[in-house]
């Protein structure tokens, strides 16, 4: 294994993450305390990271675990978007507020009508993933002005 591979290996068992970004970056997430070490190592090694990162299979898209568990029949025949259709409604990734706790906002449905929160803490029989009453979800902004 050669000193880049250790070196990439190391960042990732730390709970790093290094990144190609192209032409010829990388995009780095250190632990704060092993930083001042590697981030030297990172510098030396960089034209060999580069090739491993950029010949390396593209790191899962985190988007897609908000949408684990979303199904058609979960959607229904319902029109979706992923911005909020109003200004004063939360944007999806959003933490909210809803009358079941918190979670986090999902998708629309396109008229602003509703929305699909995936709730933190989802009560004893209660399904985690739940459309709410556009009124009735408070985005994380407005907790402390108005109540669910």
């Amino acid at each position: 294994m050669s000193a880049a591979a250790e070196l990439l290996a190391e960042v990732r068992r730390l709970g790093g993450v290094l990144e190609f970004r192209p032409p010829d970056r990388i995009h780095y997430r250190l632990p704060p305390e092993q930083a001042d070490r590697l981030l030297p190592a990172i510098r030396e090694a960089k034209p060999e990271l580069l090739r491993l990162l950029a010949a390396s299979p593209r790191d899962p898209d985190p988007r897609a675990a908000r949408w684990a568990g979303v199904t058609l029949a979960t959607l229904g025949d319902r029109a979706i978007t992923l911005t909020a259709p109003a200004r004063d409604l939360p944007a999806p990734r959003e933490w909210v507020k809803t009358p079941a706790g918190l979670g986090d906002l999902i998708c629309w449905e396109a008229s602003g009508a509703e929305g699909l929160v995936r709730l933190f803490r989802p009560r004893q029989g209660q399904a985690a993933l739940v459309w709410f009453p556009a009124e009735r979800i408070v985005g994380e902004l407005e907790w402390s002005r108005r109540r669910a």
